[in-house]
């Protein structure tokens, strides 16, 4: 026969001979767990006399009836195990009923070998995975199971096998990328922003103070030599001016420089086919170039949107407003911020 109960101690198998109802629970009816003798005689497993009695609590009583007559009441220290009846109920035979699982034994220990058993089914213990398999098999499909997690040979973050290209594409931080500034190199993420910073293609203005020429890094010794005369020149009307800024302060009490707005820019930047992005690929918009030919860029990656200051010579102070223009609603405003050359700041999250 097959036992039936709703308890934690029921496994999959069929008794080997006809039971006794004298063994049988007065409550689920089927072979007694941890048997239970109340004060009136009749018998019930252990958890199903502390479940019934648990609900009569619940509505402010101590006691509960005995299921089988209805007359006897019985509290909690009436809740002992009967060690004749759990020798009796421990003591017949069984056999699992798993699939193709031989194992025989006794009922006591039925529940220790489901527990081990190979041909129990269970499901995979990876998350998003519907996959069921017989225990002994489990460790073969974990083997080749999709949402298993693996290393990255990378980072050597844990990433499903599934999503492990997307990762080493879009997310990994030692992902490979070319230089944004044009100079043909190929780095990993981690290393591009150092990388900037060092780049002959990136744009400088001259250091010499009143020279207002912009040449890539490549270049610079080129444009000093070209220049020398003109520098000379620059030097010498700078020493003047501070001169004459030393004489002002220290006679005029000249008020101390206050910031003031130098320009107001604003670009557009259009995206066909917007939805093809939403996966985490990095897209680039094309750089914009203001009146004082500072270069910059728009970046969208992983749902958020970033503004990259791609050349300049000096740190800028900039306000920056971003206006997603599909519906002109969502408009974001940034308070005063400092940018270096090749910082990048994040202006938008979860855009659409």
């Amino acid at each position: 026969m097959d036992q039936k109960g709703n308890h934690d101690s029921v496994f999959n198998f069929e008794f080997l001979t006809a039971v006794t109802p004298v063994l049988e629970c007065s409550v689920c009816k089927s072979v007694m767990v941890k048997p239970v003798t109340l004060p009136c005689g009749h018998s019930g497993c252990l958890q199903c006399f502390q479940t019934l009695l648990m609900y009569h609590e619940s509505n402010g009583r101590k006691t509960a009836p005995c299921p089988e007559c209805r007359i006897s009441e019985f509290g909690r220290d009436s809740l002992n195990v009967s060690v004749a009846l759990h020798a009796l109920t421990g003591g017949l035979d069984v056999q699992c009923t798993n699939n193709n699982c031989a194992w025989k034994g006794k009922f006591e220990d039925g529940k220790a070998h489901d527990e081990t058993c190979p041909h129990r089914r269970v499901n995979c213990t990876n998350n998003g995975c519907p996959a069921t398999m017989e225990r002994g098999q489990k460790d073969t499909h974990l083997a080749i199971c999709k949402k298993q997690a693996v290393p990255c040979t990378e980072c050597k973050r844990s990433v499903a096998r599934d999503e492990m290209s997307a990762h080493a594409k879009f997310r990994c931080i030692y992902a490979r990328s070319t230089c944004p500034l044009g100079c043909g190199l190929n780095l990993q993420w981690c290393q591009i922003f150092l990388h900037v910073g060092q780049c002959r293609e990136k744009i400088m203005r001259c250091s010499v103070k009143g020279c207002k020429q912009m040449f890539r890094r490549k270049e610079w010794e080129e444009h000093m030599r070209a220049c020398a005369l003109s520098h000379a020149k620059l030097r010498d009307g700078e020493i003047q001016t501070l001169r004459q800024i030393i004489y002002k302060k220290e006679y005029n009490n000249i008020p101390p420089i206050s910031l003031r707005e130098i320009s107001t820019e604003s670009f557009q930047w259009e995206v066909q086919n917007f939805s093809d992005y939403r996966d985490g690929r990095l897209l680039a918009s094309p750089s914009f170039v203001t009146a004082d030919r500072l270069r910059w860029r728009g970046i969208w990656k992983d749902s958020s949107l970033f503004l990259q200051l791609q050349s300049a010579v000096n740190p800028v102070t900039a306000r920056i407003r971003v206006v997603p223009m599909q519906d002109l609603k969502g408009a974001v405003s940034l308070r005063m911020t400092e940018l270096k050359e090749g910082e990048i700041i994040e202006v938008g999250h979860e855009m659409h």
